[in-house]
C-alpha cells in the first residue's frame, strides 16, 4: 500500500470566498489525513491560474512538486495544472 491520498475543494458561492474556509477545510482533511487514516502523503491538482486555492494550500504547508503543461481546457484554452503535495510530518 503507497499510503498516498488527493484532495480537492470547490465552495461554488462566492459569498463564501476570503472567510478561510478553504483553509480550515484543507487543515482539517490533512490533519485527519495524516493522523488517523496514516497517509504519508496527500496531492492536490490546481489549475495555474487559481491564485487563490495555490494561496489555500502553500498556507497548509503543501509545496508544488510538479507542473503539467496545457493539461486542460479552460475558459477555451489550454492551461497548466500543478501538483501540490504535503508529506506527513
Amino acid at each position: 500500500v503507497h499510503l498516498l491520498g488527493e484532495i480537492s475543494l470547490f465552495i461554488g458561492n462566492q459569498q463564501y470566498h476570503n472567510q478561510g474556509i478553504a483553509s480550515w477545510a484543507v487543515h482539517q482533511i490533512s490533519d485527519y489525513s495524516f493522523s488517523r487514516l496514516r497517509l504519508y502523503k496527500l496531492a492536490a491538482y490546481i489549475y495555474e491560474d487559481n491564485l487563490p486555492s495555490i494561496k489555500c494550500f502553500e498556507k497548509n504547508q503543501f509545496q508544488r512538486e510538479a507542473t503539467f503543461l496545457k493539461e486542460v481546457i479552460f475558459n477555451e484554452k489550454r492551461s497548466n495544472v500543478h501538483r501540490y503535495v504535503r508529506f506527513q510530518s
